[in-house]
């Protein structure tokens, strides 16, 4: 299982760009099955409110967190226990995002090592691996 990161999604569905067409293509594999099993979590959603509403762009914001939801990928829950988790993790690594450590936290509860992303902050986990679409 790997978990996709929100700017997967946001590059998938933002302007042309060197990272567009493969995460168009890696999440036209997954949801053919064609590709690893995935799924995301509640935090990925928030993130993609949160960051086109303040550049301004609700309909984007919008579309795009309807898109996700409909893909038919898991979208696992932030929970007490992935909280307590997130924690640990940004303890141990002050440089994390609070939101690396969040989806860190989640990956732990569900035994999740890998992470399609390309923010370079998981690569600081030593049990993370992280790959690029």
């Amino acid at each position: 299982m790997i978990l996709v990161d929100a700017n997967i999604f946001m590059y998938a569905a933002g302007r042309e760009g060197p990272q567009q067409q493969p995460c168009r293509r890696f999440l036209e594999r997954v949801v053919s099955g064609e590709g690893p099993d995935a799924c995301t979590d509640c935090e990925v959603l928030q993130e993609i409110l949160h960051r086109y509403r303040a550049l301004g762009a609700e309909d984007v914001a919008f579309r795009v967190f309807d898109a996700v939801t409909h893909l038919g990928l898991p979208i696992l829950d932030v929970t007490e226990r992935a909280l307590l988790e997130a924690r640990k993790m940004l303890e141990d690594h002050p440089h994390l995002s609070t939101r690396d450590g969040i989806h860190l936290g989640v990956m732990r509860e569900h035994a999740i090592e890998e992470v399609l992303s390309y923010d370079r902050g998981f690569s600081q986990v030593a049990w993370v691996r992280r790959r690029e679409a």
